[in-house]
């Protein structure tokens, strides 16, 4: 429904009523898009409902955002130190990796990043450690 000002001359109606300029009529035709300088649409404040916030529900366009997760410090990759597996040719043989930090050495399983070792280990104990663990895992089999 519009609501119309006539604001130029007089207008008839499709009923045989004619309307004379400032009248205001409700109807149903856009007579102010037919007649574009004789008719004003008036608008009028409509009550607007304001619906809650909808939650965030992905549509075809909208692709689900990833929440961070933060894990306990505890699951997260350990900060063991300096890769040193260089310097060990029998921890690539073991498929391991070796780290230093200021408490010594430390053998570590790279697929599961937990240490395999002892913390501390000293140098000369690195390889004996290795060969071991290679002992093990072939027995293993």
């Amino acid at each position: 429904m519009f609501t119309l000002k006539l604001i130029g001359g007089r207008h008839t109606m499709e009923d045989g009523t004619v309307i004379i300029k400032g009248a205001i009529i409700k109807t149903s035709v856009p007579l102010h898009t037919i007649f574009v300088r004789k008719f004003e649409r008036i608008y009028q404040e409509e009550s607007v409902h304001v619906m809650p916030e909808a939650p965030n529900i992905p549509t075809p366009h909208q692709p689900r955002q990833p929440e961070k997760i933060e894990l306990p410090r505890s699951l997260e990759k350990a900060d063991y130190g300096k890769d040193v597996t260089k310097n060990f040719p029998m921890a690539a043989e073991a498929d391991m990796q070796v780290f230093k930090d200021s408490e010594g050495y430390v053998v570590v399983d790279p697929d599961t990043g937990e240490a395999v070792s002892l913390f501390g280990l000293k140098k000369k104990e690195v390889n004996p450690f290795l060969d071991g663990y290679l002992e093990d895992v072939v027995e293993d089999d």
